[in-house]
Protein backbone atom coordinates (compact mmCIF):
# COMPACT_ATOMS: atom_id res chain seq x y z
CA UNK A 1 0.00 0.00 0.00
CA UNK A 2 1.64 3.26 -0.81
CA UNK A 3 1.88 5.87 1.82
CA UNK A 4 -0.03 9.09 1.20
CA UNK A 5 1.82 11.90 1.35
CA UNK A 6 1.26 14.70 4.27
CA UNK A 7 1.96 18.47 3.93
CA UNK A 8 0.57 20.61 6.85
CA UNK A 9 1.01 23.70 8.43
CA UNK A 10 0.25 25.30 11.97
CA UNK A 11 -1.75 28.18 11.58
CA UNK A 12 -0.88 31.04 14.44
CA UNK A 13 -4.53 30.34 15.52
CA UNK A 14 -3.10 26.71 16.22
CA UNK A 15 -5.13 25.45 13.42
CA UNK A 16 -3.36 22.38 11.58
CA UNK A 17 -3.68 23.77 7.38
CA UNK A 18 -3.55 20.84 5.08
CA UNK A 19 -1.88 21.89 1.97
CA UNK A 20 -2.65 19.51 0.01
CA UNK A 21 -6.22 18.90 0.94
CA UNK A 22 -7.29 21.99 2.31
CA UNK A 23 -11.29 22.95 3.51
CA UNK A 24 -12.96 26.02 4.74
CA UNK A 25 -12.87 24.51 7.98
CA UNK A 26 -9.63 24.86 8.36
CA UNK A 27 -9.07 28.99 7.72
CA UNK A 28 -9.30 31.45 10.05
CA UNK A 29 -9.36 34.98 9.46
CA UNK A 30 -7.62 36.18 11.64
CA UNK A 31 -4.60 33.86 10.25
CA UNK A 32 -4.74 35.33 6.80
CA UNK A 33 -4.46 39.01 8.17
CA UNK A 34 -1.65 38.31 10.23
CA UNK A 35 0.07 36.44 7.31
CA UNK A 36 -0.77 39.31 5.01
CA UNK A 37 0.31 41.99 7.26
CA UNK A 38 4.04 40.36 8.11
CA UNK A 39 4.71 39.73 3.77
CA UNK A 40 6.88 42.77 2.55
CA UNK A 41 5.55 43.81 -1.09
CA UNK A 42 8.45 44.00 -3.86
CA UNK A 43 10.83 41.93 -1.11
CA UNK A 44 10.30 45.24 1.25
CA UNK A 45 12.37 47.32 -1.48
CA UNK A 46 10.36 50.25 -0.76
CA UNK A 47 11.40 53.91 0.75
CA UNK A 48 10.18 54.72 4.05
CA UNK A 49 10.47 53.30 7.59
CA UNK A 50 8.27 50.64 7.06
CA UNK A 51 7.96 47.72 4.19
CA UNK A 52 4.87 48.23 2.12
CA UNK A 53 2.96 45.02 3.52
CA UNK A 54 0.50 42.70 1.38
CA UNK A 55 -1.91 43.51 3.36
CA UNK A 56 -2.09 47.41 2.71
CA UNK A 57 -1.73 46.54 -0.80
CA UNK A 58 -4.51 44.06 -0.94
CA UNK A 59 -6.98 46.80 0.78
CA UNK A 60 -5.52 50.22 -1.50
CA UNK A 61 -6.34 48.03 -4.69
CA UNK A 62 -10.01 46.60 -3.09
CA UNK A 63 -10.39 50.46 -2.66
CA UNK A 64 -9.54 50.90 -6.14
CA UNK A 65 -11.11 48.73 -7.76
CA UNK A 66 -14.16 48.80 -5.83
CA UNK A 67 -14.45 53.10 -7.22
CA UNK A 68 -13.69 51.96 -10.43
CA UNK A 69 -16.15 48.70 -10.56
CA UNK A 70 -18.91 49.16 -7.98
CA UNK A 71 -21.11 46.25 -9.05
CA UNK A 72 -18.31 43.54 -9.15
CA UNK A 73 -18.11 40.44 -7.20
CA UNK A 74 -15.47 40.13 -4.27
CA UNK A 75 -12.48 37.73 -4.79
CA UNK A 76 -10.12 36.49 -2.28
CA UNK A 77 -8.22 34.91 -4.28
CA UNK A 78 -5.13 36.76 -3.05
CA UNK A 79 -5.72 35.67 0.40
CA UNK A 80 -3.64 32.40 -0.19
CA UNK A 81 0.04 34.41 -0.47
CA UNK A 82 0.38 33.95 2.88
CA UNK A 83 -0.30 30.13 3.87
CA UNK A 84 1.89 29.11 0.07
CA UNK A 85 4.50 31.30 -0.53
CA UNK A 86 6.87 30.00 2.45
CA UNK A 87 6.33 26.35 0.96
Amino acid sequence: MAQQSRAWQRMLSGRRLDLLDPTPVDIEIEDIAHGLAFVARWNGQTRGDFAYSVAEHSLLVETIYGRMNPKAPVSYTHLTLPTICSV
